[in-house]
C-alpha cells in the first residue's frame, strides 16, 4: 500500500511541482490543503481540502479533522504561518514531520534573530536594527516586521 502524504500550501508554484514529481513515482497517495478554494493543488491531489489560513484560530481544529480523517504517514508544511502549528498537530497524531525542528522554525520565522545568529555564526548579512532602538543611519534604508514572509510590509525609506 503506497505512503500518504499531506503537504499544505497547495496552491503555491513550488508545491504544485513537489504534487507533480511525488505523483510521477507513484509511491504516495497525496493529500493537499490550502487556504484557497481556488488553488490549482488541490486538483491535482487524491484528496484537497480548504483549509484556514494558519495564523487563524480555526487552523488547528480543521487541520485536526483532516488528520483524523486521512491518517497521513508524512506532514509537510510549506507556509511559514503554518509550520510551527503542525509540529503540535504531527506530535499528536503520531505523523511523520517533514521540517525543521522547533527552535530552527522558530529563530529563522524572525528577521531579528535570523540577522543575529548569521551574525554570531560569521556569516554577512545586511547590517539589521530594531526600529524601537537609536541608530546611525544613512538613507536609503528598507523597513520591514520581523514576522512575515515575501515584501509584505517592506517599505524603501529615502530620507
Amino acid at each position: 500500500m503506497a505512503k500518504s502524504i499531506l503537504l499544505t500550501g497547495a496552491g503555491g508554484g513550488g508545491t504544485i511541482e513537489i504534487i507533480r514529481s511525488l505523483r510521477k513515482t507513484g509511491n504516495y497517495r497525496i493529500i493537499g490543503v490550502d487556504a484557497s478554494p481556488y488553488a490549482y493543488g488541490l486538483e491535482l491531489c487524491d484528496a484537497g481540502y480548504v483549509i484556514p489560513f494558519g495564523s487563524s484560530p480555526q487552523f488547528e481544529s480543521r487541520m485536526s479533522e483532516i488528520l483524523q480523517k486521512e491518517k497521513p504517514d508524512y506532514l509537510v508544511p510549506l507556509v511559514d504561518e503554518e509550520i510551527l502549528p503542525t509540529h503540535a498537530l504531527a506530535s499528536k497524531f503520531k505523523i511523520k514531520l517533514i521540517a525543521p525542528s522547533v527552535d530552527f522554525c522558530k529563530l529563522s520565522l524572525d528577521k531579528f534573530q535570523t540577522f543575529e545568529s548569521l551574525r554570531k555564526a560569521g556569516i554577512s548579512a545586511p547590517e539589521t536594527v530594531l526600529a524601537t532602538h537609536e541608530f546611525d543611519y544613512k538613507t536609503p534604508v528598507i523597513i520591514k516586521p520581523r514576522q512575515g514572509r515575501g515584501s509584505r510590509g517592506f517599505k524603501k525609506i529615502s530620507s
